[in-house]
């Protein structure tokens, strides 16, 4: 299970690190999503691994709890949103109703996900 927890935090850092290389706000961040995006939608699918390594959490742990489930739904969850911002952004229409503002992201909120998801694959395995 350590094994498990030491991948989940590398695949995390490695997800955060492709997607804020050189952002520093939300607009930036979506465009380093973009730039993936419209090389490849496959691509842009494998750059997001911990979301197939929570699935596969899911049924090795046989784990279908509320937290584990709520994990692989947040990443769902990230992955759609981002998906519909990216498709908007594709067919040229305005995203400043989604997002009015050009948010600032400090380190603290960048990382944050780093702790946070490995930190929930332990409480529902536990």
């Amino acid at each position: 299970m350590l094994y498990f927890f030491i991948l989940f935090i590398i695949l995390e850092s490695f997800e955060t690190f492709w997607q804020w290389n050189r952002a520093n706000t939300f607009f930036e961040l979506i465009q380093n999503n973009l730039y993936i995006f419209n090389k490849n939608i496959f691509l842009y699918f494998l750059c997001h691994p911990t979301f197939f390594f929570s699935l596969y959490l899911s049924f090795y742990y046989k784990n279908f709890g509320f937290i584990m489930s709520s994990l692989v739904l947040m990443k769902f969850a990230d992955i759609c949103i981002k998906l519909f911002i990216l498709s908007k952004i594709n067919k040229d229409e305005d995203i400043n109703h989604l997002v009015p503002h050009d948010m600032y992201i400090n380190y603290y909120f960048r990382y944050l996900n780093i702790f946070m998801y490995p930190t929930f694959f332990l409480i529902a395995i536990y």
